[in-house]
């Protein structure tokens, strides 16, 4: 499957979400996500464009594969994604076979669905609080994705096609400035 999406960063959640709710979005998910990222010791899953994630998101667990397509105006990745029913066995696997943890986020996120877009409302916690918070767009559909931009009350220039390794890097750097 091809994932589509931008985030817009340092935005008011509760305003937005109003904006949502307003259109007829519907709240698909609300609670913590864990995301455990792994990779190879010489990196080479990262060094080819791939990332490998373990995610636990509410009581469901996900192991995914995501490669990078496109990242010039909206991040397109090819993603590959299986529900797994025990985390840490299956991060035991993946330790086993060779694989390190390279980093780990945890966030509270809501998740809204309207007219085949999906809006991730995110609030970054623990090593990663001092990320303010922001939202991510994504849709198979391109124009989607900008018609809810503009309904959200934001344009393109306003959308980053980061990754969330590109929005740590970033407010890290900002961190570090002042």
């Amino acid at each position: 499957m091809k994932e589509r999406e931008i985030k817009v960063l340092e935005v008011d959640l509760e305003e937005i979400e109003k904006k949502i709710v307003s259109k007829g979005g519907k709240k698909v998910f609300e609670g913590e996500v864990i995301t455990e990222f792994f990779d190879f010791y010489d990196n080479s899953i990262l060094k080819n464009k791939g990332v490998l994630r373990l995610r636990k998101y509410g009581e469901k667990t996900y192991l995914c594969f995501k490669k990078s397509l496109n990242s010039q105006g909206i991040k397109e990745m090819e993603e590959i994604e299986v529900e797994v029913d025990d985390l840490k066995k299956t991060e035991l696997i993946l330790l086993s076979i060779g694989l390190k943890i390279f980093e780990k986020v945890k966030k509270f996120r809501k998740s809204y669905e309207i007219d085949g877009v999906r809006i991730e409302l995110e609030r970054h916690l623990d090593d990663y609080s001092f990320i303010p918070d922001f939202i991510e767009i994504e849709s198979e559909d391109t124009g989607k994705i900008n018609e809810y931009l503009n309904i959200l009350g934001f344009s393109m220039e306003d959308a980053k096609p980061w990754t969330i390794f590109d929005v740590i890097d970033y407010y890290k750097r900002r961190r570090y400035e002042k």
